[in-house]
């Protein structure tokens, strides 16, 4: 049984639609949960804490920081992928054009381009 290759890309292109959605949705969480947390907990307990409590909490910061952007980069980058399988499949179901002109000659040496 003979698939329809535009089915197939449309069925592609929805699902990397689909997962684009999903990642915009999901960020601005990833973002809350990893830039809110820290600074909040600073603000909030800063009279109670002692010199060194800002470089911990400077840490778990930078931490938290690095999580997000391994996370956020492994959802970009299946995104990513996604896109790049919906193009590469749309530029194989696609007819290689044929040239059907001739080249043009070559023009004579000296400045024949000047006369036009």
């Amino acid at each position: 049984m003979q698939t329809d290759p535009i089915a197939d890309i449309e069925t592609l292109r929805h699902k990397a639609a689909a997962l684009t959605a999903s990642y915009r949705r999901a960020a601005w969480v990833r973002f809350v949960l990893v830039f809110f947390p820290v600074p909040f907990v600073v603000v909030l307990v800063r009279l109670q804490l002692e010199s060194w409590h800002y470089y911990l909490a400077g840490a778990a910061y930078l931490g938290f920081s690095l999580a997000l952007f391994v996370i956020d980069s492994k959802a970009a980058g299946k995104c990513e992928r996604a896109q790049k399988a919906v193009d590469e499949a749309r530029r194989a179901a696609m007819p290689v054009p044929v040239a059907t002109t001739t080249p043009a000659p070559a023009r004579a040496a000296g400045y024949g381009w000047l006369r036009g």
